[in-house]
């Protein structure tokens, strides 16, 4: 490292440690709040701040406090400040569709599109089923589905059991459902409101996920009727915003936090 980058890494961590934990009243450094501080030469800081679980929402204004104290510091030129907290290891499992329980549930949000959303969604549904955990992808964008490209299913169709309830369809060691699965593709979907929450609830009430450790949910972008039946429907374990780094991107993303945050106790961007 040299010495003008140390010189602004130990000015960021000093700005950091002024701003005190709403737990211990220590500085955030000193705490162990702030963890994977990453400073680089053109002046990009990220960082992460962790929370216990169950007052996660006294760090919701320490983090904004700490995003835009570190971004006043000389030499800085962006920042992303990261808030995650833990739940207990043995928080109950959540019942979703009509057989099985879901141990995690995790939406996958943008406020914008084109931003690479359903990208990451199936990147970390991949990632967590690597690892041998139970894993389910549920695409609930029903104005753009791309799941059934991103996993190569094509034109497969889940298959409905007697009962009604529809079965995922297996790829990549995954559970996948997606309204791009039973619709046509070629197809342009224009649905008001009201039909594209009516689907929303049947992919959510309506499929056989079985027992699952994590259950990814790949949400349409934006904070409109999808997504407000969504976190009012689903006990969600925390959010995923996806987002580019431009000011008009980043300005819909608060947004979109702000919605999450009311409903989880965790909220990563």
């Amino acid at each position: 490292m040299n010495n003008l980058l140390a010189d602004l890494t130990k000015r960021v961590k000093a700005r950091l440690d002024a701003i005190k934990d709403p737990i211990s009243g220590k500085g955030l450094f000193t705490s162990g709040r702030v963890t994977g501080l990453d400073v680089r030469d053109d002046g990009k800081v990220s960082f992460t701040i962790e929370a216990p679980g169950d007052v996660a929402e006294l760090f919701i204004p320490v983090r904004d406090r700490a995003e835009n104290a570190t971004r006043d510091v000389e030499g800085v030129t962006n920042v992303i400040a990261v808030l995650t907290a833990e739940t207990a290891a043995n928080a109950p499992a959540k019942s979703v569709g009509g057989v099985g329980r879901v141990k995690q549930i995790i939406a996958v949000a943008s406020a914008k599109g084109g931003v690479g959303k359903s990208t990451v969604a199936v990147n970390l549904a991949c990632a967590f089923a690597s690892l041998g955990m139970k894993t389910g992808l549920l695409d609930l964008d029903v104005y753009g589905p791309s799941a059934p490209t991103l996993l190569g299913t094509g034109a497969k169709k889940p298959r409905m059991r007697e009962d009604k309830m529809l079965e995922p369809l297996e790829a990549h060691g995954l559970k996948t459902m997606s309204i791009g699965y039973l619709v046509d593709p070629s197809s342009p979907m224009i649905w008001r409101g009201a039909m594209a929450t009516s689907a929303v609830r049947q992919m959510i009430d309506e499929v056989v996920w079985g027992d699952l450790d994590v259950l990814l949910l790949d949400l349409p972008p934006g904070t409109g009727d999808v997504q407000v039946t969504l976190v009012q429907r689903v006990p969600l374990s925390g959010a995923v915003i996806v987002s580019t780094p431009q000011e008009m991107a980043l300005a819909d993303v608060r947004r979109g936090l702000a919605m999450f945050e009311k409903r989880t106790r965790r909220c990563w961007a």
